[in-house]
């Protein structure tokens, strides 16, 4: 485990909040261990929305086989790279893949990959 300039508020001895760490390595670099009451927090202000994009959708049909795939990417990377770099479309990607090799993006491609999270599983 690191810890990089973090602020620590505890009213117990540091090495015992470490204590799943025994035998590991624990590096700590400018750290400070403070009481609580002499915090000040504040909440952080979080970045807005992004912008809506204007960029076509290219969408894979959910259960396509890795050539359909393959194919929808390809027209997207064509799209990105037919006159400039500046657009940017989104391949979509709304369901389960198998794949039975690599997917390789052509050089200088712009586009933006999408999954539906709840559908993404490694393994």
């Amino acid at each position: 485990m690191t810890s990089i300039n973090n602020t620590w508020t505890s009213s117990i001895n540091q090495t015992i909040m470490f204590r799943g760490y025994v035998n590991r390595t624990f590096i700590q670099i400018q750290d400070q261990w403070v009481s609580y009451d002499s915090v000040q927090w504040s909440v952080p202000i979080l970045p807005g929305f992004q912008p809506l994009s204007t960029e076509p959708i290219f969408s894979v049909p959910p259960g396509a086989n890795q050539t359909v795939l393959v194919d929808v990417i390809n027209q997207a990377c064509d799209y990105s790279t037919a006159e400039d770099t500046l657009r940017r479309p989104i391949v979509h990607m709304p369901g389960l893949y198998q794949l039975h090799e690599t997917l390789v993006i052509p050089p200088y491609c712009a586009a933006q990959f999408m999954a539906t999270p709840s559908l993404v599983s490694f393994g």
